[in-house]
């Protein structure tokens, strides 16, 4: 009779186990879900101390340097240069062109924009062009720069201010917005 008792609350402790295991059960909700199993926005890559030769057939086109680099994938794919980063331009001859730099930048890799911020110097060797500003923009599929803040604009005879401009990426045609400081012009 003991082994038929036993056997019994086992039945009955099995049956309540279930039981509880139904009862507990509930409908799952969605933004619960999401907040548990949500991961922090990390970077998918992470360099220290990048330097990077971009080519185009077989001649060096630029290269980059920066203290840190980091690639995300979402919410959108950019790359990230916390630390800013430096580069050098060169031509079909293999001889520097430009320089830029800039204390920080954020790649939208979807749009190929690119957005420079703080201490941003761009500067074009061949006519001793110099962009200085604090926030701009350089579109590379469309090979435009832009920028809505104060720029200084140095040529190899004249300096320009504005708040605003539009360039090529050679710096050769400027459009400046809203021009500050003194001008001089021709007489006729």
């Amino acid at each position: 009779m003991k082994t038929i008792n036993k056997g019994i609350f086992i039945l009955v402790f099995q049956l309540v186990a279930i039981m509880a295991i139904f009862v507990s059960c509930r409908e799952n909700d969605i933004k619960q879900v999401n907040k548990i199993t949500k991961t922090e926005n990390a970077p998918i890559m992470k360099a220290q101390v990048l330097k990077v030769d971009y080519t185009e057939n077989g001649k060096l086109v630029y290269t980059m340097s920066s203290p840190e680099m980091k690639k995300f994938d979402q919410p959108e794919a950019k790359t990230e240069f916390p630390n800013g980063f430096n580069v050098v331009f060169f031509d079909s001859l293999q001889q520097q062109r430009g320089t830029a730099r800039a204390n920080y930048g954020l790649s939208h890799d979807a749009t190929q924009i690119l957005e420079l911020k703080g201490n941003v110097v761009i500067v074009n060797y061949k006519d001793k062009t110099r962009i200085e500003t604090e926030h701009m923009f350089w579109d590379r599929r469309n090979k435009t720069i832009t920028g809505d803040l104060a720029v200084k604009i140095t040529t190899a005879d004249r300096v320009f201010t504005a708040i605003g401009f539009k360039s090529n990426e050679d710096l050769s045609q400027r459009e400046l917005f809203h021009p500050t400081g003194e001008w001089w012009v021709k007489d006729f």
